[in-house]
């Protein structure tokens, strides 16, 4: 497990560094003036405030490229949704169907094994 968004995130950062190019830094900043007592751990000569306007563009920039998906995301999850739904409906119905077969066979074969018939 990486870690979450919800309390220490230090794993998923681990596992975000390990996905940018060598030499690159990364460093989670807070978002919204959230911890407004906030300094950036890393030597990068950047002031808090600086750091956080860097953070505030790229949280926009993340969300125009999400926004122009969104569309494209909603109608891949209700067609995932209705696939799911369609196999479950398909599965029990086919489960009721054969489970009167499915027990007789069940029955005979204990009875099989519990009576052998002489060979």
């Amino acid at each position: 497990r990486f870690g979450s968004w919800n309390g220490d995130a230090a794993g998923f950062w681990f596992y975000i560094a390990t996905l940018v190019i060598h030499g690159v830094e990364v460093m989670w900043v807070p978002s919204h003036d959230k911890k407004p007592s906030w300094t950036p751990a890393l030597d990068w000569n950047l002031s808090a405030q600086d750091c956080r306007k860097l953070n505030e563009l790229a949280d926009h920039a993340a969300a125009q490229i999400s926004d122009s998906k969104r569309e494209e995301f909603l109608l891949a999850k209700k067609n995932l949704t209705d696939a799911h739904a369609w196999a479950s409906c398909a599965f029990l119905r086919q489960w009721k169907a054969t489970r009167p077969f499915h027990e007789r066979v069940t029955a005979l074969q204990k009875a099989k094994h519990r009576f052998p018939l002489p060979t």
